[in-house]
């Protein structure tokens, strides 16, 4: 019996599939920022090409007085939008848009999910799911 049990959960877990189908999101870090440089982050989300905002929110961090360590801030935003990131201790914004991605079908579990190729950061167009803000 214990013979058969194992057995079958071999094959159960041998049948299991091993690809992640994730998509549909880009991550964004801010690369050789100083962390109080990054206490307040504004993200503000548009329809694809339009000037009309929908919603905005803000990621908030607590930094010491006279903290010079690097910025520790990452956030996920969707790219059915297009959005843009504001830095108030620094007043400058990044425009992030025209998302370029294809509809994959995951070999798991059929269902759909969105494969990010490339953006553009104020304009220029950058390849992967990565975003990297810079000053």
């Amino acid at each position: 019996m214990k013979r058969t049990l194992t057995a079958f959960l071999l094959i159960l877990f041998a049948g299991c599939c091993k690809e992640i189908c994730i998509g549909g999101e880009v991550t964004i870090s801010f690369e050789k920022f100083k962390a109080s440089e990054t206490t307040r982050v504004v993200f503000v989300r548009y329809p694809p090409g339009s000037t009309q905002s929908m919603d905005s929110f803000s990621v908030l961090s607590i930094v010491p007085v006279g903290d010079t360590s690097r910025s520790a801030v990452s956030q996920n935003i969707t790219v059915d939008y297009d959005w843009i990131v504001r830095l108030p201790a620094l007043n400058r914004e990044y425009n992030l848009a025209n998302f370029d991605f294809t509809t994959e079908k995951c070999n798991c579990t059929g269902d759909k999910y969105k494969l990010v190729n490339s953006f553009t950061v104020n304009g220029q167009r950058k390849e992967g799911d990565f975003i990297r803000l810079e000053k």
